[in-house]
């Protein structure tokens, strides 16, 4: 994952599905070689792909309240437009689904937004 960049929660989140994210992140040599290591571990204890599938997505959730999603609520809040927090409220009342919604909030922060750095109290 390091070294392709993968985000973490999606990658576990996805590991599982009967097939990878159409954007192909889970298309590498060396995480297909992860992936049939785990599915074979798995097989080897009992774990079935029906098991392993609602597993990953009981404790991987869906949407993630990423910073720059927060930031785009907060922003459009400030400008008296609750539009954006609604949805991202919404859309956080049950993390764990697959919504229409979803993949707007799954998704990592595009390329160049730079690396957050969060506080406490923040």
């Amino acid at each position: 994952m390091a070294r392709t960049r993968a985000d973490y929660t999606s990658t576990f989140r996805d590991l599982a599905a009967i097939e990878g994210p159409a954007d192909g992140r889970l298309a590498d040599p060396e995480f297909i070689a992860w992936r049939a290591r785990w599915s074979a571990r798995r097989k080897h204890e009992g774990v079935s792909d029906d098991d392993a599938r609602a597993i990953m997505r009981s404790v991987n959730p869906r949407v993630i309240p990423r910073n720059h999603r927060v930031e785009e609520a907060i922003a459009a809040a400030e400008r008296n437009d609750r539009s954006v927090l609604t949805s991202l409220l919404e859309a956080l009342e049950r993390p764990f689904e697959d919504r229409a919604e979803s993949p707007l909030f799954a998704l990592p922060p595009p390329p160049g937004l730079g690396a957050y750095r969060a506080f406490c109290g923040t």
